[in-house]
């Protein structure tokens, strides 16, 4: 009965909100029968399982009352705070009936008795002031809940915890003399201090300290929640050693002491005036009677303790006790030894391998290998262990490493397998080891014990073995001086965001792949000089060497380059490139990204094959010997089982040593029932009976398996799928999941509440396992009735150990788990191959149905994890008023799991909202192939949900169907082709189908569409086609799900434009208006989800990234859009813009008309609007929300584009007007903000070289190309620099120093086809034509210019002339890239065009002297005249000039004139049409722009 008891007050609990009572069955049936008065006035609601809630009448809720105390958590007096006396007396009006006075504001405390005494007779007078003094009360009884950051989950609980009870043998005699009393103290506080330090620091909590006249005793337990550790019975024997050891060492005090493993009631026992934490139940009282049965110097364990850590401790048997309580005597161990050899502990094979003769061989090459030189340095080298898993090459590996003489004569480090691309993953293990290594960074963790309990990565740290290691040296310095202040960038690529370094404001400057870069700096900096410091060879181990992630091997590439004395042993798979060849050049491409170039002498390739017979039957006896040593029978005498064997194994290692494993667990079993089994007779029977296929020996072992742990094993083949590690605590709460009755229903994927009852729509999990309601919900035992059972004692537990025991599971440590410790051990199958054999067995509803439990487990720990939403600051306020607080931390792989769990269930909603979660967290880290793949997943996802919608039967009104039809025409128009079969059938009905009614998940997918637009058109090839299709289905999903007022007002708004492209217009019916609000989280439960009023959408911000990045698409890609889409979506935009009413996208639709009408020749309204932004643009107020809307501030960008397109029509003062702004806002912007500030310095500094001001233009170029982080236009910017700075030192006559090779201007003479025209250049070179006056080829082109014209001042001879022939012809190419594209010589364009055509006259001019210059004075020299220009120069010159003349005659570009008529004076062409040209430029300008002018031809000339 006392059991039922816990079970009630658990379920209870977990029932029971904040502030809310829930009472059990039979409670509820005594209140109910009472017959009480004030029964009356309780209001029960049922939850499940006759369990009912309770609530008064007509009165706020106390979770309502506490939220008063949370907002003034210092004011405890409850009188004192006119909120919560407001709430007190609405609940005293309320519970006597009494009528409120809603009209009142504002309560005088004052007036208190006199307000409530008018409302009541005498009689009630002394009831209702008890009555208010009993609800402070209650009040004051529920503060310590709003104080404490629990969510209502932690204050009660059944938790499996290890308890201790230690008995301390001291007895003091007490004496008259008080400073005895003092003695005596300071030894109890000593013997404490011992004991606390033991649990303390392990992990463990200290319980009580008690001193009574039955002794004193200390009780401690491990496994509470919020710092469980890794194997919590394990550490709980390791603490209760060490106690006992220093007790006697220091204190020379023997103990006793008890330990237990089981379920315990833990939360808040006693009463409102006097609380505390407790642990209760059968394990803490038979902890405390194996303690009082002890001799001194004991330690007693239960089996339970035995059992769960004999893979790490060796126990003997003391025993038995008939104990209070227990009907059969209680067997009790002692531990007598760790078991931690490498022989007992790992697998069969590595120690099998340790005796074999190859692995002997390579451990003394390694050994002789010549020890490191002065300060540890010498040359890093590579053993490449070529193999695969059958070969056993991980063992291989791992048998090396283990070996005594390597151990002794270096320093290991051992790396995670790579089973993902996760960014230095398989360095984990290694970084956090010389982490922890370091004091401060120990005493940092320590800290963050103390005060956060709530962390996984805190977890992992604090289990970790190198925080028992000795630290480093006081002082020790592992990273320079320039590389310290970014340490706290390894914190969200290694550590999920935990803060293991203090974040610092240059780390915080660092954008995009700059971390990265910073990161492996970092990285590469703390390994070498660890290895370094160490004195001793260091050798990296890594499994799996030719899958790590693309981060790691640049760090591996930076540690190979180092001069270290490092070994890196890597697992190679025989499929890799090198296979056939072994050379130093067959070796080369595939070592190249992990090290680079390297010599012959520098790597090593060791083969491995597969085992002959003879070692298979070695393999196999070793096995059996191991785990039966009376077997002495040898197998090569029986040539029968060693036919079988072979053929059971083919000669696969692991293959042998699985079926001797299989071979042995079925013998132990067989053994219990007959222990005279001949083990050579159990032998041939099992051979014979076992199956020959790897597939087939898989589900043989399974069928072996009773019907728990099948249960288990499916679970886990979905936890754990494509190599995940999952943990004991998934495992648990799946099971518990899946063993519920009522199956919940989720009608709302987006935001999961495990307390809801929703009903799921069609489309998402059905709530069996089986759609049809005929395959049964258990995944694993015949009935259901086993689920039960697994919740029994330890069964859970111990068949999870029995399938690590089969090996079928491994435990792993906490850096080799994706997610850190989740609050319990981490496993991962052994086998990938097995895990998908197992997955097999199940079927796909029942895989869906357990994804799904897998996911909102995942979903649920997140939300638990992250807690608050993350700050700046650095560390964890000092002024918590709790220690259960959580360190917020920034998980992207626990949302990507969670979304590929999601995604496997079919529940493609939450899924793409995890997908998209996650895409954000790696772009804030700059890993944008990442994110970009993430974006993908998510697209997939949304696609999936349409097909599904267009599946659906949905009937739509008139309505509904004209938008679509609109919609439909406007995006067609837009676009130029039809939308494809999916998308012309959606309508909004579908669309809040799919959506679920949910309007944030909505928008969210829109989110998604526009990033992934963003994202495939910078990175993928050619990605502006399919980015433009993403951009189209944003908008029209915009269009369809718009609010009915605000549509009518954007096809208002498009009326005109509408007619003239045949636009069907709206027909002349009534529109239902809603009311337009977004959807909050709590209404997503509302009585009708699918309401129309909960999917509309006013809020266009969303969308305009879409309208702008469509619009950047058409102007600066190659698509081809003509001029009736781009005006079409541009009116869009604006009618779009009017309708939000917000000024930064008014801003933003100016930039892109002023750019279209530039595109479209229109350039003096394209001037207006930029007049337009610089009227109105304000940095404080608009530029960040640009840059967070739009990526960037492109205000700045248009007034820099326009200011270069005055220049060229002889507006100088104009054009200086938009550079004086642009230099006024650079002296506010912040550059690490955005790219802004450093492309308007390049624009800036681009218009001063136009004029020729090359100091002006030097103080703004001068840092672009050393800018600490990427951008789009860098590549542009640094080029700009350079030719600044030639330019200049070709003004000053000053030596420039040839480091061109940044650039490498002449290495496109060995392209193979120098004239071939590449149309499709990437987006990014034309959007720098677009919005610069020069693209990127036109200033190499420039560069090289000056490259000749530097080379003109040394002394002549044939090299230098064959140097400047080069420069020119590299010139040309560039050129004649940038002018043959098919538009580049559009409106937008022209400016890049004019520029070019110059430039080629000039460049015509050298070529044509240069080579006169090799035949005429250096004879021997050999021409290459690789363009084939000589003797056509000068005409093709003329052509140029004349071309450029008539095109700035054309469009009014007196700029260009002015310069045509000086290269007709200093190339001697023509001095009359040169001077000619000069006047009449001159003559267009106004007075100012004239003086300008003039001022410009003087410093050409200068």
């Amino acid at each position: 009965m006392e059991n039922l008891y816990w079970v009630d007050v658990a379920q209870a609990e977990r029932l029971a909100g904040p502030g809310e009572a829930v009472v059990s069955p039979s409670v509820y049936t005594t209140l109910a029968s009472s017959g009480r008065a004030s029964t009356s006035h309780l209001t029960f609601i049922e939850l499940e399982d006759g369990f009912q809630r309770v609530t008064w009448k007509n009165h706020p809720t106390v979770s309502g009352m506490v939220s008063c105390y949370q907002n003034d958590i210092t004011n405890v007096n409850a009188t004192n705070n006119v909120k919560a006396q407001l709430l007190i007396d609405q609940l005293f009006r309320s519970h006597w009936d009494l009528d409120l006075d809603d009209t009142r504001t504002n309560y005088d405390v004052t007036n208190e008795k006199s307000s409530i005494g008018t409302a009541l007779d005498s009689s009630q007078g002394d009831s209702a002031e008890s009555l208010q003094y009993d609800i402070t009360q209650l009040l004051e009884y529920h503060r310590h809940e709003a104080t404490r950051d629990v969510h209502g989950k932690f204050t009660a609980e059944l938790r499996r915890v290890v308890v201790i009870f230690i008995s301390i043998l001291f007895e003091p005699t007490l004496s008259d003399d008080p400073s005895q009393d003092t003695i005596i103290l300071e030894i109890f506080q000593n013997i404490y201090s011992i004991l606390t330090e033991s649990v303390v620091s392990r992990s463990g909590q200290v319980r009580q300290f008690i001193n009574d006249d039955k002794g004193t005793v200390f009780i401690a337990s491990f496994g509470l929640r919020g710092s469980v550790t890794l194997h919590p019975s394990s550490t709980a024997v390791e603490a209760a050693i060490d106690a006992q050891e220093k007790l006697l060492r220091v204190m020379n005090i023997q103990c006793t002491i008890g330990l237990t493993l089981g379920k315990v009631f833990c939360g808040e026992t006693g009463s409102p005036q006097r609380y505390e934490y407790s642990i209760l139940g059968p394990s803490c009282n038979l902890s405390a009677r194996l303690m009082a049965k002890g001799a001194p110097g004991e330690i007693n364990c239960d089996e339970e303790v035995k059992t769960s850590c004999k893979r790490r401790h060796e126990f003997t048997y003391r025993g038995s006790h008939k104990l209070k309580g227990y009907d059969k005597p209680v067997p009790f161990y002692m531990p007598i030894s760790s078991n931690n050899s490498a022989d007992e502990e790992k697998d069969d094979v590595i120690a099998f391998f340790l005796q074999n003769d190859e692995v002997l061989k390579v451990v003394q090459s390694i050994h002789n290998k010549p020890d490191a030189g002065d300060n540890n340095t010498g040359q890093p080298h590579l053993l490449l262990i070529n193999g695969n898993e059958e070969t056993g090459q991980q063992s291989f590996l791992s048998a090396i490493t283990r070996h005594p003489l390597i151990q002794t004569s270096s320093v290991i480090m051992s790396a995670n397998l790579c089973f993902h691309d996760d960014p230095f993953y398989c360095f984990i293990p290694i970084v956090t080891r010389i982490l922890l290594s370091y004091a401060d960074i120990r005493e940092r963790v320590q800290k963050f014990q103390r005060r956060c309990k709530r962390s996984s990565v805190l977890a992992s740290l604090l289990a970790n073995d190198a925080l028992r290691a000795p630290p480093l040296p006081s002082g020790t310095k592992l990273l320079p001086d320039e590389l310290t202040p970014f340490a706290s960038v390894i914190n969200d690529f290694l550590y999920k965001g935990f803060p293991l370094f203090k974040n610092t404001s240059e780390a915080k400057k660092l954008k995009d792949k700059d971390k990265i870069e910073k990161c492996v700096e970092v990285l590469s900096a703390l390994i070498i000089n660890y290895f370094k410091f160490r004195e001793k060879r260091g050798i990296i181990s890594i499994p799996m060497f030719d899958s790590i992630d693309d981060y790691s091997k640049k760090l591996l590439h930076d540690v190979f380059a180092s001069d270290s004395n490092v070994l890196i042993i890597g697992g190679a798979n025989v499929s890799s490139s090198f296979e056939n060849d072994k050379s130093e050049e067959g070796l080369a491409p595939f070592l190249q990204p992990f090290v680079g170039e390297v010599t012959g002498s520098q790597v090593e390739v060791k083969d491995l094959n597969i085992l002959d017979q003879q070692s298979s039957l070695e393999l196999f006896s070793w096995v059996l010997q191991r785990h039966f040593p009376e077997f002495i029978h040898p197998l090569s005498e029986n040539r029968e089982v060693q036919d079988v064997i072979m053929g059971h194994c083919q000669g696969a290692v692991h293959v042998t040593a699985e079926l001797a494993h299989t071979f042995c667990t079925q013998l132990r079993k067989e053994r219990e029932n007959n222990e005279d089994l001949d083990l050579l007779s159990s032998l041939k029977s099992f051979l014979a009976h076992t199956p020959n296929t790897t597939e087939e020996i898989v589900a043989f072992r399974f069928d072996k398996m009773n019907s728990e742990e099948q249960l288990l094993l499916k679970i886990a083949s979905v936890a754990g799928f494509d190599q995940f590690s999952f943990s004991q605590h998934c495992i648990e709460t799946v099971l518990l999941a899946l063993s519920r009755t009522d199956h919940r229903q989720i009608s709302d994927m987006s935001t999961i509440d495990e307390d809801a009852n929703d009903v799921l729509i069609d489309g998402c999990i059905p709530i069996s396992i089986g759609g049809d309601g005929e395959v049964p919900i258990d995944i694993g035992a015949p009935n259901s009735n086993k689920y039960a059972g697994m919740f029994q004692g330890e069964n859970f537990e111990r068949a999870l150990d029995s399938l690590v025991e089969q090996n079928f599971l491994v435990e792993i440590n906490v850096e080799m788990s994706d997610l850190a410790s989740m609050d319990s051990v981490m496993y991962r199958f052994k086998s990938i191959h097995e895990q998908s054999v197992i997955n097999g067995l199940m079927l796909n509803d029942q895989k869906q149905r357990t994804h799904l439990e897998v996911a909102l487990f995942y979903q649920t720990f997140h939300a638990r994890e992250s807690g608050e939403t993350r700050s700046d600051s650095d560390d964890v306020s000092e002024s918590l008023s709790t220690t259960i607080t959580s360190v917020p931390t920034s998980n992207w792989q626990l949302f990507h799991i969670t979304a590929l769990h999601y995604d496997l269930a079919g529940a493609h909603l939450p899924a793409l909202l995890q997908y998209f979660e996650c895409s954000t967290q790696l772009a804030l880290l700059g890993m944008r192939d990442g994110a970009h793949g993430r974006l993908l997943s998510a697209y997939f996802m949304l696609d999936k949900m349409l097909h599904e919608a267009m599946a659906l039967n949905i009937s739509v009104d008139d309505a509904t169907e004209q938008r679509r039809k609109v919609a439909c025409q406007i995006v067609e128009i837009i676009g130029n082709k039809e939308l494809s079969d999916v998308l012309k059938g959606i309508t909004k009905d579908h669309l809040q189908t799919v959506f679920g009614g949910d309007i944030f998940a909505f928008k969210t997918a829109l989110r998604m569409l526009t990033k992934f637009g963003q994202s495939v058109g910078t990175i993928e090839h050619e990605g502006y086609y399919f980015g433009s299709e993403l951009y189209l289905q944003a908008i029209f999903f915009v269009l369809l799900v718009l609010d009915g007022d605000a549509f009518t007002n954007l096809t208002s708004n498009l009326d005109s434009f509408m007619k003239e492209t045949n636009v069907q217009e709206l027909p002349h019916i009534e529109i239902p208006t809603v009311e337009s609000r977004e959807c909050e989280s709590d209404s997503l439960h509302s009585e009708d989800p699918l309401s129309s009023n909960d999917f509309d959408m006013d809020d266009l911000t969303i969308s305009f990234p879409a309208f702008s990045g469509l619009l950047t698409f058409y102007r600066d890609s190659p698509i081809g859009a003509n001029q009736i889409q781009e005006t079409f979506l541009a009116n869009l935009f604006v009618a779009v813009t009017q309708e939000a009413n917000e000024m930064i996208h008014v801003l933003r639709a100016k930039c892109i008309l002023s750019h279209l009408y530039l595109k479209h020749g229109d350039i003096e309204k394209a001037l207006d609007e930029c007049e337009g932004i610089m009227e109105i643009y304000d940095h404080d107020t608009y530029s960040l929300q640009l840059v967070n809307t739009y990526g960037m501030d492109w205000s700045l960008i248009c007034v820099g584009t326009m200011a270069s397109t005055y220049l060229f029509r002889g507006q100088f003062t104009a054009a200086q007007r938009c550079i004086e702004f642009l230099t006024r806002q650079l002296q506010v912007i912040d550059e690490f903000a955005s790219s802004t500030k450093v492309m308007s310095r390049g624009t800036i500094s681009s218009y001063y070289l136009l004029l020729c001001d090359l100091s002006s233009a030097s103080e703004f170029s001068s840092g672009i190309g050393t800018t600490p982080y990427g951008y789009f236009f860098k590549e542009h910017g640094s080029l700009q620099e350079r030719l600044v700075e030639k330019e200049l030192a070709l003004k000053d006559q000053e030596a420039v120093i040839d480091s061109d090779n940044n650039f490498d201007l002449l290495s496109i003479l060995s392209s193979d086809n120098i004239n071939q025209v590449q149309q499709n250049r990437s987006m990014l070179r034309q959007s720098a034509e677009t919005l610069c006056d020069r693209g990127v080829e036109a200033i190499q082109a420039a560069t090289c210019q000056a490259k000749v014209r530097i080379l003109e001042s040394l002394p002549a001879d044939a090299d230098v002339a064959g140097k400047q022939l080069q420069y020119c012809q590299s010139g040309l190419i560039y050129l004649n890239q940038t002018l043959s594209q098919n538009d580049a010589n559009n409106h937008e364009r022209r400016k890049n065009y004019l520029m070019c055509l110059r430039q080629k006259a000039h460049l015509l001019y050298w070529h044509q002297r240069i080579i006169r210059r090799l035949r005429c004075d250096f004879l021997d020299a050999q021409v290459d005249d690789l363009l084939e220009l000589d003797g056509k120069e000068m005409e093709l010159l003329r052509q140029c000039l004349i071309e450029c003349e008539e095109l700035s005659n054309k469009y009014q570009y007196v700029y260009m004139q002015l310069l045509v008529g000086k290269s007709y004076l200093n190339l001697n062409l023509d001095k009359a049409v040169g001077e000619g040209l000069i006047v009449r430029a001159l003559d267009k300008l106004a007075a100012p722009d004239r003086i300008a002018a003039k001022e410009l031809l003087t410093r050409i000339d200068n």
